[in-house]
């Protein structure tokens, strides 16, 4: 697991244990002030986060997302706390994926790497329905129409694997459409 945790990062007080350099690419990312050190920033901690925290694995850790596998019919009771693991992380990769999108070229390298970065963002909740939901308009952006579908339609799944109330994931499968319409 990330000693940092950076992975795991939800609202609230859990922002004080982020490492330093979390704090200071969001810090790059909306002050807009220095975009060469956040290019290279991003890059680097990207990819350590990916390698110390590969898809899935804050799934596996998450207390709350390992209850609701264990006891499914207790699901709708912890449904509340699952949604919230990894809130905030899940927020910051994806605005630094959009304002990396703005500072290079729009080339294929870059296409992938956004891209990574957004799935990487989405698997890290399997119950997050703002994770996809946000990326999906930066898929679309970078030609990966699917990779949003995909990551969206997982979220639905989920709900409905624990026969959760629907209210959770409203806007998503209109969001499916629009996306397969090319509506945005």
């Amino acid at each position: 697991m990330n000693g940092d945790g950076d992975a795991t990062i939800s609202s609230g007080r859990q922002i004080f244990f982020a490492s330093p350099k979390l704090i200071r690419l969001e810090f790059l990312a909306v002050n807009k002030n220095d975009p060469e050190k956040f290019k290279t920033d991003v890059v680097s901690f990207m990819n350590n986060l990916i390698a110390d925290m590969p898809k899935g694995m804050v799934n596996a850790q998450s207390q709350w997302v390992r209850a609701i596998n264990e006891h499914p019919q207790l699901a709708s009771m912890y449904l509340g706390s699952a949604v919230m693991v990894s809130d905030l992380s899940i927020e910051y990769i994806i605005e630094w994926a959009n304002y990396y999108w703005r500072l290079m070229p729009n080339d294929r390298k870059t296409k992938k790497i956004v891209a990574e970065w957004l799935n990487y963002a989405c698997t890290l909740n399997q119950f997050s329905v703002t994770g996809p939901k946000s990326a999906a308009p930066m898929f679309v952006r970078v030609g990966r129409s699917k990779d949003a579908i995909k990551n969206l339609e997982k979220v639905l799944e989920s709900y409905r694997k624990f026969n959760l109330r629907e209210q959770y994931v409203m806007g998503v499968e209109e969001l499916i459409n629009d996306v397969k319409n090319k509506k945005i």
